[in-house]
């Protein structure tokens, strides 16, 4: 058993090697691939709650920005038609492909 602060660092930095480098992806994925928009997978959350900027859902709220922004046009289109915004989430893919 590590005492001395160097063997206690060195146990610490030989545990820190071992973790992957990125933490695992929030999304969750329909059965094509796509990710789940926001209001699905966290549907009590509304629309302009903190809960998208300090909450649980701001990690998903980030990666699903992330993903989303790298569709291409044709994708977003046929996404937005396979997701449509609901009510109160009306301009949702508007300001995502104005950032």
């Amino acid at each position: 058993m590590a005492q001395t602060p160097d063997e206690i660092r060195a146990l610490i930095a030989e545990a820190a090697s071992k973790l992957p480098d990125r933490s695992p992806s929030p999304l969750r994925f329909d059965e094509q691939g796509s990710a789940l928009p926001p209001w699905v997978v966290f549907p009590e959350i509304e629309r302009y709650s903190i809960g998208w900027r300090m909450g649980f859902g701001e990690d998903y709220w980030h990666a699903f920005a992330e993903w989303y922004s790298n569709l291409s046009a044709t994708d977003r289109s046929n996404y937005r038609a396979s997701y449509p915004a609901p009510e109160g989430w009306e301009d949702f893919y508007e300001i995502r492909e104005s950032d």
